[in-house]
């Protein structure tokens, strides 16, 4: 079976390169096998992510990431495979059991000292196992998950650039997912 990589790693030459990396939820072997056949068709690397509702359809984190990496395998593609959205902690150890590459704590309705303090505590976990960690800053607002969001004030929910800045570099994430409108 091909290694999937970590998030961090699809990110970094794409943005060097210019160029967009799509990152779509998986919640069956027909939907994930038309992904990675698209990405192969394409030759671009792709991110398979699902939140915990998505993956427990598909019979928890191992048997998504049994059926990513069949499929990855197959076509030889470059590929990682995210949690989008885990609102626990729980949840990402659950998923970096799993052997996902990347992992999102998703605190961002959490007041920022405790998204940060959760965000740190994930990095911690995840960091054992070399896989990359995103968090959310601000409110993305809509239907992530199980989350639905309704009666946001969008001008209360952006990300203020100065405070992500202090995140990341208190947290020690990977990525960064912010709120900008």
């Amino acid at each position: 079976i091909m290694p999937m990589v970590r998030m961090d790693g699809l990110l970094r030459p794409a943005r060097e390169q210019k160029y967009a990396v799509a990152a779509f939820e998986c919640w069956n072997s027909a939907n994930i096998y038309g992904i990675a056949a698209g990405a192969a068709e394409c030759e671009m690397p792709v991110i398979f992510q699902a939140s915990p509702v998505e993956y427990d359809i598909m019979g928890g984190p191992e048997a998504l990431r049994k059926i990513v990496e069949l499929y990855v395998d197959m076509t030889g593609i470059t590929a990682a495979l995210h949690l989008d959205h885990g609102s626990t902690l729980a949840q990402v150890a659950e998923c970096v059991k799993a052997n996902f590459t990347s992992v999102m704590l998703d605190a961002s309705r959490e007041s920022f000292e405790k998204n940060m303090e959760l965000s740190k505590r994930a990095v911690e976990i995840a960091r054992q196992y070399n896989i990359s960690v995103e968090a959310e800053l601000g409110n993305v607002g809509g239907c992530e998950g199980e989350f639905v969001d309704r009666d946001v004030d969008p001008n209360d929910a952006l990300t203020n650039p100065d405070e992500a800045a202090m995140f990341v570099r208190k947290t020690g994430i990977n990525c960064l997912a912010v709120a900008i409108g």
